[in-house]
């Protein structure tokens, strides 16, 4: 009799651990009919890991779906319902629910966990399938566009310009959970960006622009985007008894990096620059720091700033 309980105590922790037997349909297993659908794809796919007790999932149906009639010529749509397939929830070591993964040739290239919001997955789905067919050209790379000890770097993404619109991207908070750069509308953005917070210029950096936000008031929202693990940016914070700024982490994606063309293509770190954003959305004040161990004209971005408050 003990050893029967055991046996079974043990099926069910394999189960829950990922190590159970993936459910039979018509055709097949979860598991089999995934892989037939992935690996016979000839467009990129989306794989919605969902678990239908999840308030989250239910919450993302409505864009799947979405997303599924805009682009179901372009890229693939399956989705996965994890009770039925403990095997791949252990395979793709999923953590969150929902979890969904774009795959290209068979092989992962993105994934996005938990609530994730249309515009983010409509861009990734689109260049995605733009690469698949052929549509887009290389990435923009600006050789030599700042330099490192005086030693030139490659920067990916566009050359934005005062005036321009501000682009979106999403980002981790310190407690992983995905902020939106939208999210500050309304608000005079002050955008610090540093290659690493545990570095000495972006320490200072970082620490004058919290010294700077005590005295700015509500109407100025002063970030600081890195490639830091939002991890170590909340150390950091705690440990400078930082308090008036938000740190925000760019390294899953490297959207905001891409997006605002300061994506470094040699060490995957976001160069130093700060951008100042008016309450609509418009891009005032860009300075893309020429060599990276100089530390940025405070004074004109604070200037700038202040300027949009009038």
């Amino acid at each position: 009799m003990k050893l029967t309980v055991a046996i079974v105590s043990v099926i069910i922790m394999l189960a829950s651990l990922g190590c159970g037997t993936d459910a039979t349909h018509a055709g097949g297993t979860i598991s089999e009919k995934f892989h037939e659908r992935l690996h016979g794809a000839s467009r990129p796919m989306l794989v919605n890991f969902f678990a239908p007790w999840s308030p989250t999932c239910e919450q993302m149906k409505p864009t799947i779906d979405q997303l599924q009639h805009d682009l179901g010529d372009e890229v693939e749509f399956f989705s996965v319902n994890v009770d039925e397939a403990p095997g791949l929830v252990g395979r793709y070591e999923l953590q969150q629910y929902p979890t969904l993964i774009l795959f290209n040739n068979g092989q992962e290239q993105q994934r996005w966990a938990g609530l994730t919001p249309a515009p983010v997955l409509r861009k990734a789905l689109d260049e995605s399938a733009a690469r698949s067919d052929g549509r887009t050209t290389a990435m923009n790379e600006r050789t030599g566009a700042v330099t490192f000890h005086g030693n030139p770097l490659t920067l990916i993404g566009p050359e934005l310009s005062p005036g321009d619109q501000a682009p979106d991207a999403v980002l981790l908070d310190n407690d992983l959970s995905p902020v939106l750069l939208s999210s500050f509308a309304g608000k005079v953005q002050i955008i610090s960006v540093v290659p690493s917070l545990d570095t000495p210029v972006c320490d200072i950096q970082t620490r004058r622009f919290n010294e700077e936000a005590g005295k700015l008031g509500e109407d100025i929202a002063v970030l600081t985007i890195s490639m830091d693990l939002p991890f170590a940016q909340k150390r950091w914070m705690f440990q400078g008894n930082v308090e008036n700024i938000q740190t925000l982490s760019d390294h899953r994606d490297a959207a905001f990096g891409e997006a605002y063309g300061v994506l470094i293509k040699e060490l995957r770190l976001l160069t130093r620059s700060v951008f100042v954003v008016d309450r609509d959305g418009t891009i005032k004040y860009i300075e893309i720091v020429p060599e990276m161990t100089s530390e940025p004209n405070y004074d004109a971005a604070l200037a700038a700033a202040v300027s949009l408050l009038q």
